[in-house]
């Protein structure tokens, strides 16, 4: 009863982000805004509530299963240093996939049939798979990365790996509807896990 609970409260607060990335999207693009300062912020925030909301998604249902987790990844404290260390620094903890457009995902994977993974019908993917050859490409903290297939997970969908990292990706089945279609979870070595409630298709 306590899951349903919080699954409820969870879904609450998914359906009042969801409204709001609504508004903050249509208000931008009315708007018309042509400052480039104004549209990198007014950009950003679109982008940060999309991701969330897919990511809540997914959530929820961890949650409303009974997989509740008592600790999430830590980025270690904080040091003296220089700016160049700064620059030089990677928080783990704020790492996930980012959306890839498809002259991004070219660098990588030969011309053929893809799968991809999206967020939102919105976005571009932020996974990219060739049907053919087992590869595929995700982009992180600005790098192009390519993954291999390396098996399938329990409901049939596809398993990526590469050195540090691994990319499932699961059909969702009967829990289908028009918001999902599939999840897929981003795991690093280090520690992070971070899993989305999102659209797969190939074509």
């Amino acid at each position: 009863m306590a899951g349903r609970s919080r699954a409820w409260r969870l879904r609450s607060t998914i359906a009042g982000a969801a409204g709001s990335a609504a508004i903050a999207n249509m208000t931008s693009e009315r708007a018309q805004i042509r400052d480039p300062r104004v549209q990198k912020p007014a950009h950003e925030i679109i982008v940060a509530q999309r991701r969330e909301i897919s990511e809540m998604r997914y959530l929820i249902e961890e949650v409303s299963e009974g997989e509740i987790v008592q600790s999430i990844y830590q980025d270690p404290p904080a040091e003296v240093g220089t700016i160049e260390a700064a620059l030089n620094n990677t928080l783990i903890s704020t790492l996930d996939p980012s959306t890839m457009p498809e002259a991004e995902a070219d660098q990588i994977l030969d011309p053929g049939p893809r799968c991809t993974f999206n967020r939102t019908p919105e976005e571009h993917p932020i996974l990219w798979a060739a049907q053919d050859s087992g590869a595929a490409a995700i982009k992180l903290n600005g790098v192009l990365v390519p993954l291999e297939t390396t098996g399938e997970t329990e409901t049939g969908g596809n398993v990526f790996a590469a050195e540090g990292t691994r990319v499932a990706v699961a059909p969702l089945g009967e829990e289908a509807e028009w918001r999902s279609n599939a999840e897929m979870v981003f795991e690093l070595e280090r520690g992070l896990t971070a899993g989305y409630r999102g659209f797969w298709s190939c074509a």
